[in-house]
C-alpha cells in the first residue's frame, strides 16, 4: 500500500507492494478495536420494484476456460527459489503471470494473516479457523492464490481502483456506485490479465448493482445475496416468511427488467436467495443428496421429498451447484497454508507477519499446486471434472 496519508492519493492508483515502513504508518492511525470491522460493509440497496418477464434475461456468454500451466523447472525446488526471489507482492504477480494463467473460474473472498502479538490493526472473523488476525482479500482459484489486496483495520481496504465517474446522459455507468468492499471485486479483477472472466461471490458482496457493474466490465458473475442486496420485492418477502409453504426444490425466478440479472429463490433445508448473469432458470443438474438430519422445522419438511430413503438423485439449479464447487477457491488455499504454518510466536512487526506468514505461505502453496497439477497431468482434476453429474437441458 502506498505510505502518502492523502485519501484521494491513497485510490488513485493500484499499488500493492508492501513495506515495514508503509505498515507502520497504517497501524498509528486513531482507530477503535472492535469485534467486527466497521470498514467492511454489506450492501444496502432498497428490493426492486419494477421487473421483467419470465425468460427475458439475456445470459452472459462465458466460454469455459482452464487454468494453463505453462513449463515448470526441472525440479520443485527449482520452482521454489524462482518464487522466493520475489521480495513483495507484484514481483510474485510477474512471475506468477510467467507460469500460471488462471481459468475463467474465480472467486473473491476473505483470508487471515496470523499475529500472535496486540494490535489495533487486527480484525476479528468469528467463523474463520483463526478469528482475530490481520485480514487479506484474495482473489483464488482452487486454492491458488492470484491477486490480493490488503486490509487495514479501520480503514478499509487499500489499493481500490476509483470508479468510473457517470457521464450525463450514461444511466449505466450511473448505476455503479458500489460500497468499498464490493470495490474490492472490480479491483482485483482489474489486476489479471484482459480476458473474459466468471467469479462466484459470497453474500458479503453480492448486489444487483455489484452485478449490472460486472457484467458492463465483461465479468460474469454468480452468488448467494441477503434480503437487502436489491433483489425484486417478492423474493424478499418469500425471504421474510422463511419460505413457510414452499415445496423443497421449488424455484422461482425474477429478471430484472433490463434482462441482465437473473434473481431466485431456491428452496432447500433453507430458502435461497442468489443472483447471476450467467444462468437462466432452466439450467439444473442432478446431484446426490443426503437425507437432512436434525429437528428443526426446515429440515423436517426437507425430508419429505426423501421418503423413507436415506439419500435420493435431485434436480438443483446449475448455478447452485456451481457455486457449490467454485466458492471455496480461497478457502481450500487458506486450509493449505494452515499446515505449513510453524509455531515460533509473532509478536512484533505487522510487517513480519505480512512476510513470512502470508507471502512465504503463499509462494509454498502455489508452488505445490502447480507441481501437482503437472504430476496428475493425464487425469482430469477435481475442480475440472463434472464428476459424471447428468446436466439437463434448457
Amino acid at each position: 500500500m502506498g505510505s502518502s496519508n492523502s485519501e484521494d492519493s491513497k485510490h488513485s492508483h493500484i499499488t500493492v507492494v508492501i513495506t515495514p515502513e508503509d505498515l507502520y504508518a497504517a497501524c498509528t492511525t486513531a482507530c477503535t478495536p472492535e469485534r467486527c470491522d466497521n470498514a467492511t460493509v454489506r450492501p444496502l440497496e432498497p428490493p426492486l420494484v419494477e421487473r421483467g418477464q419470465p425468460g427475458q434475461l439475456i445470459p452472459f456468454e462465458v466460454a469455459k476456460r482452464d487454468p494453463v500451466i505453462r513449463d515448470l523447472p526441472a525440479t520443485p525446488i527449482d520452482l521454489l527459489f524462482r518464487y522466493i526471489l520475489s521480495t513483495d507482492s507484484r514481483s510474485i504477480y510477474k512471475r506468477l503471470e510467467t507460469i500460471y494463467e488462471p481459468g475463467n473460474d474465480l472467486t473473491v473472498d476473505e483470508a487471515m494473516v496470523r499475529f500472535t502479538g496486540r494490535s489495533l490493526e487486527t480484525t476479528t472473523i468469528p467463523q474463520k479457523p483463526t478469528p482475530t488476525d490481520y485480514k487479506v482479500w484474495v482473489l483464488g482459484q482452487s486454492g491458488y492464490f492470484v491477486r490480493w489486496l490488503w486490509h487495514v483495520h479501520g480503514r478499509g481496504p487499500c489499493g481500490l481502483v476509483p470508479q468510473q465517474r457517470s457521464r450525463q446522459g450514461d444511466e449505466e455507468v450511473a448505476e455503479e456506485h458500489l460500497t468499498p468492499t464490493q470495490r474490492v471485486v472490480t479491483s482485483l479483477l482489474t489486476l489479471l490479465p484482459l480476458a473474459v472472466y466468471h467469479v462466484f461471490l459470497v453474500n458479503l458482496f453480492a448486489s444487483v448493482k455489484l452485478f449490472k457493474a460486472l457484467r458492463s466490465s465483461q465479468v460474469g458473475a454468480a452468488g448467494t445475496c441477503r434480503k437487502d442486496s436489491g433483489v425484486d420485492e417478492l423474493l424478499v418477502a418469500e425471504k421474510d416468511r422463511e419460505g413457510k409453504g414452499i415445496p423443497w426444490g421449488q424455484m422461482h425466478c425474477i429478471p430484472t427488467n433490463d434482462g441482465k440479472v437473473n434473481q431466485f429463490s431456491w428452496k432447500d433445508n433453507a430458502l435461497v436467495l442468489f443472483l447471476t448473469t450467467v444462468f437462466r432458470e432452466g439450467n439444473q443438474v442432478i446431484r446426490s443428496r443426503q437425507w437432512p438430519a436434525g429437528s428443526s422445522a426446515a429440515n423436517r419438511a426437507a425430508r419429505e421429498v426423501f421418503g423413507s430413503e436415506l439419500g435420493k438423485d435431485l434436480r438443483v439449479p446449475l448455478g447452485i451447484d456451481e457455486y457449490s464447487h467454485h466458492t471455496n477457491g480461497v478457502d481450500t488455499g487458506d486450509q493449505l497454508r494452515s499446515y505449513n504454518q510453524y509455531s515460533r510466536p509473532i509478536r512484533r512487526g505487522g510487517w513480519q507477519s505480512i512476510a513470512w506468514n502470508f507471502l512465504l505461505e503463499v509462494i509454498l502453496v502455489n508452488s505445490f499446486l502447480l507441481q501437482s497439477g503437472v504430476s496428475q497431468s493425464g487425469r482430469p482434476s477435481r475442480a475440472n471434472t463434472n464428476g459424471g453429474d447428468t446436466y439437463l437441458p434448457n
